[in-house]
């Protein structure tokens, strides 16, 4: 039961929340800017405020209740810590009573590209890594906008150096291609492909950054077509 004293409410039951998510329920986000979506209610007393916290970190300021909020990742106390990141809302009604709920979204940096890339038959190659690029997760190298039919992948741990040679290094021959990350290790071999990339749960290599680039050949132009470099950070869990 509940009973209306003035400007007070006496209601035995919390605020009812429907949905809580981030980003639209995204799964994943490079940016610590989110949008919060919030449908609570509660017929005996409404709705009073809101707040929200990171995890590691202290509540927000309560703020009147709405649908929506603007939240940063590092808000509060919030680490900027790379991986899966939980954002924790308090619904409050006028009587007082408080319900919590969470949401998770993967907080991850965005692989940047680097250096220049060399055309071939239909242009300039374009390099592509898609997907989360953190432990546990699959991210997805790929090359647009060519005509090769074989590529090579090599992935580095350097973007300035290799066996004692400052990078870009000029391929001969290959009317003006360079190696833009050490080749450190060959990925792959093959037809060029959307290729998967899953990154195995080893903490060891939280906050790992290589570079990577493709090298294609059997292109119409008739010679060796390299990609930009790319800049890779690994996240945690």
């Amino acid at each position: 039961p509940t009973a209306h004293l003035g400007p007070f409410f006496v209601d035995d039951a919390g605020p009812f929340v429907g949905t809580f998510v981030v980003n639209s329920n995204a799964l994943s986000t490079t940016s610590p800017l989110c949008a919060l979506t919030i449908s609570a209610s509660n017929a005996a007393s409404g709705l009073d405020a809101m707040r929200f916290k990171n995890d590691g970190g202290i509540f927000s300021a309560w703020q009147p209740y709405s649908g929506s909020a603007v939240w940063q990742l590092t808000a509060s106390g919030g680490a900027a810590t790379k991986g899966t990141r939980t954002v924790t809302a308090e619904i409050r009604d006028l009587a007082g009573n408080v319900s919590t709920v969470s949401d998770t979204i993967y907080y991850y940096d965005a692989p940047v590209t680097y250096g220049t890339a060399c055309p071939g038959s239909l242009g300039v190659p374009n390099l592509q890594v898609t997907g989360p690029t953190g432990l546990g997760q699959t991210m997805t190298m790929s090359v647009s906008n060519t005509a090769a039919t074989f590529g090579v992948v090599y992935l580095g741990f350097s973007k300035t150096n290799y066996l004692g040679l400052p990078l870009p290094i000029a391929i001969p021959g290959s009317g003006g291609c360079a190696i833009n990350a050490s080749l450190d290790f060959q990925l792959w071999s093959g037809p060029v492909i959307a290729l998967p990339l899953p990154v195995p749960t080893d903490p060891l290599l939280n906050g790992l950054t290589f570079h990577a680039q493709w090298f294609l050949t059997n292109d119409p132009i008739g010679h060796v077509v390299a990609t930009r470099g790319v800049t890779v950070t690994l996240a945690g869990l």
